[in-house]
């Protein structure tokens, strides 16, 4: 074959979940596909996103007490076709299952969101480990951000078409769960770039873009070829030369078929009516044993109908470097003589793909890019092409046979949840929690629910029926586990059995238990950890022993007058023994000071394992005299009554935020006033903390 074409764009599709330095904390991602693996998207993908420093292969405690405590912050929500849905990997982030109408969920959205920038990247990548470190895939990258280059615009019809999805997703937004979540989160998103200063570059400089969205929804269901049409028309007239790549196409090919390509039919019809058109395929193949070539499409592909045009065909390398990366790019290219358009994304050159011929569309999306024909970009958007071959120049040497796309999607072939099993929701507990069932009509006639950490039967059919057939039931929850899904079981009509995972969202995270770790630290334990300053994740392992056990060396070697659990007999040294509490409630209070993005943020920081009150809690536990703990206490009062929560409710209602600060105030009260009223403070110090306590709302 003819020497190969090289292109030298190549980046990693993970390095683009790595914040910019000037990004600020994370507030929380939205990411959308089709297949997906949940262990991969947390440990690679969240865990950049989350700037994590920990890895689990390297130290899980560690690992798991970073997770927690950083998605405790931050908000994670992945939406995922129904028939791919598997249960997060974490309770603290949300799988939405998509259930569509016809076709198949199939856009690759992310939206990345820091406290002062938005990231939005679309392409043809699913969130699986195939699609990130093998396949040949193709993603562009906007960044939003106060002095930023791309028009907001893109960024606004992105997060209304998200919204526009979560009308095919299980559950209600006025009801606990997780759309009550992530249309609070979207929105939040469009209202932080309202004071933000947008410079566009000019039309030579950076291309215009456009994203083109496709879904069986009005609005969205026209055909994406006539779409791309008019744009191209708006920028000096039709386009008269097309190049497409794509990994599947139709299965249009038959026996002694004559059949043109539908969606080619289309795709002329774009282009100029006046002299002549040409049309390039860059297809994937492989070389047969007999030394023909397979090509990866329809034969129909290159037969005239009404319309004619020249056609080329490029072949498409899958083996790199003596690696098999299967192409899963997907891109049309119309062209005037002034102007380009590029479309990247999700739309395979297919009729649901593109909502052709009549056919209704899957949920698709994708970025068309405009640019000028003297303009640099043309260059460079040629250099995202994968690798190639020249064009083929005889085709009786060919063979013609489309990838089977439900292979290269690496789709589900087992069953699919029926969407009468609605909703799955877990609610925590103090002691025990809920896990709530909801149920729609036409559900199979017998079926059963099991979960791995749970013994024996969860619900069933028969227990249904004996209910009465409720909307919604609630199932006890013992374990300590928090189940992620539950795995249905049931009989179909044709009488075989089935089987599929059921996903279980949580209805509020920020009622889930820390992890066990950090579960009902001592006094000497919180306060290494705030007087160090440093993060709980490096803290907390290096002060376990060798058995697991957190080790009493913390306070050892101090003098006596610095030691908290350490008393005199004269209270009167009591300020030289608190010394090390105050430089932990100085940390504590810088903790408290940072900007609020969302109400999970301020209960994990309020009531969380390292917050205000885990900390009376361990005083009034470790303390050995009322005087002493009740004194703490107090100086712990006045530093929550120094926060100034009108300027760390960024994203929140400031009287909310208020309300939970003078709650665990008044929570910290109640354990001075029993240690007042003990009759076991001396008179002094009971008139100062009296004092103290005359006005203890913020």
């Amino acid at each position: 074959m003819a020497k190969r074409k090289k292109t030298n764009v190549a980046r990693k599709l993970l390095d683009a979940w790595v914040p910019p330095p000037s990004a600020g904390d994370p507030l929380g991602c939205v990411a959308t596909t089709f297949t997906f693996e949940s262990r991969f998207f947390e440990e690679q993908c969240v865990s950049r996103f989350l700037r994590l420093e920990t890895d689990p292969r390297e130290s899980s405690a560690a690992y798991l007490i970073e997770r927690e405590e950083k998605l405790a912050s931050s908000r994670v929500f992945v939406l995922v076709d129904r028939s791919n849905a598997e249960g997060s990997a974490s309770a603290r982030w949300d799988v939405l299952p998509v259930n569509p109408p016809v076709g198949i969920f199939h856009p690759k959205i992310s939206v990345l969101g820091w406290r002062n920038w938005i990231r939005l990247i679309i392409g043809s990548a699913n969130l699986t480990e195939l699609a990130y470190r093998k396949n040949q895939e193709i993603f562009g990258i906007l960044d939003f951000y106060d002095g930023g280059i791309v028009p907001l615009d893109v960024l606004t019809l992105s997060v209304e078409f998200l919204e526009q999805v979560l009308t095919f997703c299980p559950g209600a937004s006025d009801e606990p769960g997780p759309k009550s979540r992530i249309l609070p989160f979207l929105r939040h998103l469009s209202e932080m770039t309202q004071d933000w200063e947008i410079k566009p570059l000019g039309s030579w400089e950076s291309p215009e873009i456009v994203p083109v969205f496709v879904a069986p929804i009005e609005g969205y269901n026209e055909s994406v070829l006539k779409r791309l049409d008019r744009l191209v028309r708006s920028h000096g007239g039709p386009a008269y030369s097309a190049r497409v790549l794509s990994p599947f196409f139709d299965q249009t090919d038959g026996p002694d078929s004559e059949q043109v390509y539908p969606v080619t039919n289309e795709l002329l019809e774009a282009l100029t009516d006046r002299g002549s058109r040409s049309v390039e395929y860059m297809v994937a193949y492989e070389q047969l044993p007999d030394g023909r070539l397979h090509l990866k499409a329809p034969s129909s592909l290159i037969r005239n109908g009404r319309k004619t045009a020249e056609y080329s065909v490029y072949p498409v390398d899958e083996e790199i470097e003596n690696e098999v990366r299967a192409l899963h790019a997907k891109s049309v290219w119309l062209w005037n003589d002034r102007w380009h358009l590029y479309m990247i994304g999700s739309s395979n050159f297919t009729s649901a793909g593109l909502g052709v011929n009549g056919r209704t569309p899957n949920f698709e999306a994708n970025l068309a890019y405009i640019f000028r024909d003297d303009s640099k970009m043309v260059k460079m958007m040629k250099e995202t092409f994968p690798p190639y071959q020249d064009s083929i120049d005889d085709f009786t040497t060919v063979q013609w046979q489309p990838a089977d796309m439900a292979k290269g999607e690496d789709m589900v072939t087992g069953a699919v949840l029926p969407v009468s099993f609605e909703e799955a929701l877990f609610e925590p507990g103090d002691n025990e929690g809920t896990l709530k069932l909801k149920f729609g009509q036409h559900l199979p006639p017998s079926w059963t629910i099991n979960a791995p950490a749970h013994p024996g039967l969860v619900y069933s059919s028969n227990l249904w029926f004996a209910a009465e057939k409720p909307s919604t039931v609630q199932v006890a929850w013992v374990q300590k586990s928090v189940p992620n899904y539950v795995k249905v079981h049931w009989t179909d009509i044709s009488g075989e059995d089935q089987s599929a995972d059921w996903p279980v969202n949580v209805t509020d995270p920020s009622h889930l238990a820390p992890p066990e770790d950090l579960r009902n630290l001592s006094l000497n334990t919180l306060l290494e950890i705030l007087c160090s300053g440093r993060p709980i994740y490096e803290v907390v392992p290096e002060m376990k022993n060798s058995n697991g056990e957190f080790s009493s060396s913390g306070t050892e070697d101090l003098p006596e007058e610095l030691d908290p659990l350490k008393r005199f007999s004269n209270e009167t040294f009591l300020l030289q023994r608190t010394r090390r509490v105050a430089k932990a409630l100085e940390q504590l209070m810088a903790n408290l000071s940072r900007p609020i993005v969302h109400r999970d943020v301020l209960v994990w920081r309020l009531r969380g394992p390292v917050g205000p009150l885990a900390l009376a809690h361990a005083l009034c536990k470790e303390s050995r005299s009322e005087g002493e703990v009740a004194f703490l206490l107090t100086e712990l009062v006045l530093v929550l009554r120094r926060i100034n929560v009108t300027n760390i409710a960024s994203s929140v209602d400031v009287e909310e935020a208020r309300a939970e600060f003078n709650q665990i105030i008044e929570e910290i009260r109640t354990l001075i006033m029993e240690r007042l009223n003990s009759g076991k403070i001396l008179a002094s110090m009971s008139n100062y903390i009296t004092s103290a306590m005359q006005d203890t709302e913020i």
